[in-house]
Formats: structure tokens, sequence, C-alpha cells
């Protein structure tokens, strides 16, 4: 948290002679990252008491002979005439240069005239002749407080109260110095002095909030939090800040909290991050998604808002007005998606399902959020993994399956056909890892086959069909088996990737509305990527109808009920696993998606680009033959706005993009 976004200049309502002012009056508040001088003075008239308690005492027949232009300065200053002041000033020191008090005074009207680095050279002179002018101090710090020079400023103030311990004003600016520097605890002492002085002042409630939100003491924040407002209630954002200390402080606290995230969405309804941790506290409210649906549909995020729409139907089917805005964005879709989706692996996902309600088809809206059911005893793993050169890639990926690999498992390697270097390089592997066995196909003889040559082989509670062109990162089995188990009617699950048509995050889209190949943020690992992916995720396990292949678990049930891959239709893969999920779907079994876990995809690289459309038209044709009741079109659009997934991915853009993450196509 910046300290600059978070110290606000305070008004103050009386004016006096020893202040340091500024040229047109104060607002109500002062809006965040605004710096500016505060006034020497109190309303409790404590200014008063104390401007005459180090006064000059030394008045001499110089002072006497000088006095008849300086109350005439005073008298000019009190109208207002800033440079007609400071010339009598001037002229009184010409006849009394020994005078503290004439250059206090001159350095004021000097600030008023704007005339600031003259002021400072007079106020030193002021202080030079008389040390304990702790006004001068003070308005000094204000000075240097408001020109970022902030050491100069915490050392100003702490002269003017070591002169003067009473006057509140001094310990509240040298807390909004401390704050700047991020010295908390400090503040917090400044505060704490500035409050026990003067207890009405709702500034300093509202900073010392702000430093204890710092140093996570959250309990006293809350209380900083509700003073501030019960002095005055439209700081800004001040209900957001208590609450987020409320949440913080203890789940019991999120009833409450949730009360202040209202009255701070209320004041800016338009503020997403305000809805989203509304969310976090009270997923099952729809008047929320709602509010949401509408900001985003404010800054022009039409696909988010339909989500959120119909998240809050989902919560309250019967809401006419969020059916409204839902059927206002639906209106505005003209996307066109074509059957062609279907040409790369996975390219349609979210098979929507059906019931009858009188004599109609209606959509039934997908489950967001799972109770986890307690998981099965795991035997072992198998993964299959099916090369045909791309030897670079096929290095990174067998190292990243040792490194991030903790959980039984037996690596099946189908070599189908690959060149001597990859060909030789595998044998070598092979021979050093006892965990691997290696099939070879002499002459390549397509994707589905080696990978049914490795399903074959198998004999894990779980298979998994792994690209050679991935990377996987830490846990993620144990991500992908979580989420298997989550239902016992989950068969098939995949996780999330950089690359994956529908899985993709936090992009799926290019500029162009091809897919999105997300690069790795810049500064960022996969493993610190992946960990940012668990952080955020609601583990949804949101159910599909189609995984990507890329990283295809299946569970052993699946392949006892409907066999292996069909690889008559589809020998070179593009479209066999869509084939794959819907006959497990018929068969009864879910799909899902393990939305904690990231497994990066490189694209593959064992087909040059001709080759792999020309795959993929195959493997499309064969597809709308073989299921030629399936509305591909309709598909799409169901996965594009999958509720889950797009939720994630708003998080994901909030946490990610401003650190720094840049995509490509």
């Amino acid at each position: 948290m910046s300290s600059q976004s978070n110290i606000i200049a305070f008004p103050v309502k009386n004016s006096s002679d020893l202040s340091v002012l500024s040229h047109q009056e104060p607002p109500d508040f002062w809006p965040p990252k605004v710096v500016l001088s505060k006034r020497a003075v109190s309303e409790s008239g404590e200014q008063d008491r104390k401007q005459n308690k180090h006064s000059d005492q030394s008045v001499g027949a110089n002072f006497n002979a000088a006095k008849p232009h300086y109350s005439l300065g005073k008298a000019l200053a009190k109208k207002g005439e800033w440079e007609k002041a400071i010339s009598s000033y001037q002229k009184a020191l010409n006849v009394d240069s020994n005078s503290a008090e004439i250059y206090h005074y001159l350095g004021e009207a000097l600030v008023k005239n704007g005339d600031l680095e003259e002021a400072v050279r007079v106020y030193q002179k002021a202080i030079e002749l008389q040390p304990n002018l702790w006004e001068v101090h003070h308005n000094l710090g204000d000075m240097w407080q408001g020109q970022g020079r902030l050491e100069e400023a915490i050392a100003a103030y702490r002269l003017a109260i070591e002169f003067n311990p009473d006057f509140s004003w001094s310990h509240n600016n040298l807390g909004d110095s401390l704050i700047k520097q991020e010295k908390w605890e400090e503040a917090t002492l400044a505060y704490g002095k500035a409050i026990e002085l003067n207890p009405d002042f709702h500034w300093s409630y509202y900073n010392l909030g702000e430093a204890l939100v710092e140093l996570q003491r959250w309990e006293e924040a809350v209380v900083a939090y509700r003073r501030a407002i019960q002095l005055k209630s439209d700081l800004p954002f001040v209900y957001e800040k208590l609450g987020d200390a409320l949440r913080n402080h203890s789940p019991l606290s999120a009833k409450e909290a949730i009360s202040y995230y209202n009255q701070a969405i209320q004041e800016n309804p338009d503020n997403i991050k305000l809805y989203h941790k509304a969310l976090d506290v009270n997923p099952k409210d729809p008047k929320l998604y709602l509010g949401l649906g509408n900001a985003l549909i404010k800054q022009g995020q039409r696909d988010g808002a339909i989500v959120f729409y119909q998240m809050g139907l989902q919560l309250k089917p019967d809401d006419l007005e969020i059916y409204l805005q839902l059927w206002k964005a639906m209106l505005q879709i003209n996307d066109g998606f074509e059957d062609v989706a279907v040409q790369s692996q996975a390219d349609l996902i979210d098979f929507c399902e059906e019931q009858k309600v009188n004599n109609k088809y209606s959509q039934i809206p997908l489950s967001f959020k799972f109770s986890p059911v307690s998981k099965s005893t795991v035997d072992r793993v198998d993964i299959v993994l099916c090369v045909h050169n791309a030897f670079e890639d096929v290095k990174e990926c067998l190292t990243s399956i040792r490194l991030h690999t903790k959980v039984d498992y037996r690596l099946l390697i189908v070599d189908d056909g690959s060149q001597a270097e990859t060909r030789d390089f595998i044998k070598s592997w092979v021979q050093e890892h006892s965990v691997a066995t290696l099939f070879r196909n002499e002459t390549a003889g397509g994707y589905t086959k080696a990978a049914n040559i490795g399903l074959r082989a198998s004999k894990g509670d779980y298979i998994i069909l792994l690209n050679s062109d991935t990377i996987v990162t830490p846990g993620w089995i144990e991500k992908l088996i979580e989420c298997a188990s989550s239902r016992k009617n989950i068969g098939i699950v995949g996780p999330l990737s950089n690359c994956a048509s529908w899985q993709s995050i936090p992009e799926i889209f290019d500029k162009n509305g091809g897919w999105m190949i997300n690069n790795i943020p810049e500064g960022y690992s996969l493993e610190s990527l992946s960990d940012i992916v668990a952080k955020v995720s609601d583990k949804a396990f949101p159910s599909v109808n189609f995984v990507n292949g890329f990283c295809y678990m299946i569970k052993r049930a699946v392949i006892d009920a409907i066999g292996w891959l069909d690889e008559e239709s589809f020998p070179y893969g593009y479209g066999e696993e869509n084939d794959f999920s819907i006959r497990a779907r018929k068969a009864g079994f879910k799909l899902a998606i393990a939305d904690h876990a990231y497994v990066y995809h490189s694209k593959s690289k064992s087909f040059g680009h001709e080759r792999r459309q020309e795959l993929s038209k195959q493997g499309s044709a064969a597809f709308k033959s073989k299921h030629p009741d399936i509305n591909v079109k309709a598909l799409t659009e169901e996965i594009k706005n999958n509720q889950a997934l797009e939720r994630l991915r708003l998080k994901l853009r909030e946490h990610i993009v401003p650190l720094g993450i840049t995509t490509n196509n």
C-alpha cells in the first residue's frame, strides 16, 4: 500500500496570524494524493492560548522605532494585502534587523504571497535569532512536507513539539510525514498524541487506521476507522477500509464487513474491486452480482457482465432486473462463432446440459462451487507421454515431471517415430530413470494410436495423457486428483494453462479474435505464476463437457466403461479427446477443470503450421460426421461464458496484470 495514496491533508476552519495559509478555501475534504500545508490552529483556541508563550522579550528602542511599520504590516495582512504587508515588514526590519517577531510575520506574509523560498530564508533567520519559536518550526515542517522534503519536515515538527508539546497539529502533521516514509509504528505514536490533545479531529483517526492496517493491528484499526466515521461519515473510501479491517480481524466480523462494503458500493457503484471484496465474504448475494455486472457493462466488459448476471440468476432465478440486464447484454453479442472452432484440440468445451420443461429445452445453470468429498486411496498414477520429435520441448517436459511430481507414478513414454536426436535421448533417459517405460514405433502411426499404446499399458487409478510440449508445475497431479475427488462421478479433469483454448488464462482471445498464447509475465517463474493461480482460485472445479487434450486426466473407471480413444476416426489427434469426452458424458461421467492447477503449454512443434491446419480440418470433419447432433456454435458460446472460469480470469487480471504481464498471439 502506497503511503502517498493514504495521506489526506485536512481542512482548517479558523484562521490565525501564526499560520501557513493556502490561497483558496479548502473543500469539505481533500482527495487522496493531495499534499497541502496545514495551519497551526485549532477550533478550541489552542493557538491563541499558546501564541505568546515564547514571544520576544527583548523589546528595545529599535523595535519601538520599527513598530509603526510592523503594526501597519499586520493591519495590511488582516486585509489580505500581502505585497503591501511584506513591504511594511521589510521597512520595519530596516529599522530593527534583530527582531525575530518581525521576521516571523514577514515569513507568513511571504507564504501567503507564494514566495516560499524567501519565506524559508526569513523563517530560518527568525529561528536563528530566537530558536524556541515553535510556531515557526511547525510552519517550516508544513512547507518541507508540501515539497516532499520529509526528513527536514520531520525534524522541524519534532523541534516544534520539543518547544511546545501541547500543540496537536504538530503531532498530527508529524504522523503524516512518517506515514509517507512508511514508518508505521512511529506514525501511530504521533497520531495517538494528536488524538489525546484533540480528540475530535477525524483525519487523525483515519490516518491512524492506515498505519495500524500496515502493522496488521486489525482490532485497533477497526476502532480508529469507526471513530473517524462517527466524526465525519463521508471520508473517502472509509467504509471500504473499515470493511477490509473487519474482514481481516475475524471471520465473525464478516457480516459487519459486508454492511460497510455495501455502503462503500453505494458511494462508488462503478468500483469493480468493491464487488469482488464483498463477494469474497458473501458469494450468495444476487444484488452484488447485478451491481458488478452493471459496473462491468459501463467499462465495456460485456462478456464478464454476462457471467455475473448469470451467477446472480443462478442464485435468484426469478429476479426480473437481473434477467433484463442479462437480456440486454446478450443482445449485444455479435461475435459469430463458427463451427471452425472445433478444428484445434478441444476448441469446444462446455457441452450444455438440457432438460425438458413445458415441451421446451432450457439450460441448467452450472454449479460454480462444490463441497469436497473424501478422496479415495490412490494406488498409482500413470503418465502417458507421446513423443514425436520436438527434442528441446521433450527435455523440458521430462525435467519438469521429475522435479514436480511427488505422488507414486509411472511414466509411459511412447516414441512415435521420432528422428535420431530425440529417439536416442529418450532411450538414454529411460535407462537412467526406473520410473519410466519406453514404447517405440519405428514409423509414426499418429498421436491417437500412440496414446492408445500407453492407455492399454496403464494400470493406474488415474491416467494422464500429457503432451510432450508441456511443463508441469509443483503439485500439479495432487491438484488434478483433488478436483477429480470433489465429486464421485467426475471422470475426466484438466488444468488451466497459458495456451489451451478455453482453459487459457488470463486471456482467451487475442485482439484479432484468435486463440491467445499468453506469455509468462516478466520477472515471474512458472512456479510463482502457478502459486498465484492457486492463491486466487476459489477451487470451484467447474463442470464442463470437453477438456483440452494437452493434459487430460482420466479415471480408470472411464476407460473400463468406454474403452480407448477412437484411432480409426482420429488417427492423428485433433478431435479424439472431444469424441472421448462425449462418450464419457453419455456413460454418466462428468468432466471438470482443476481451476487451481496450472500447466504450461508451448503449443505443438511436432507438426508445422500448415500440417496442423490440415490435420485440424480432418479432425473437425470426422467429429461432425460422428456427432451430427452436436451444435458446436452453441457449445462455444456456453464455454465462453462459463461462470467460474470467467470469475477466475477477472481475479487473475487484478493480481497479475498490474505486475507487468504481457500477452501476444
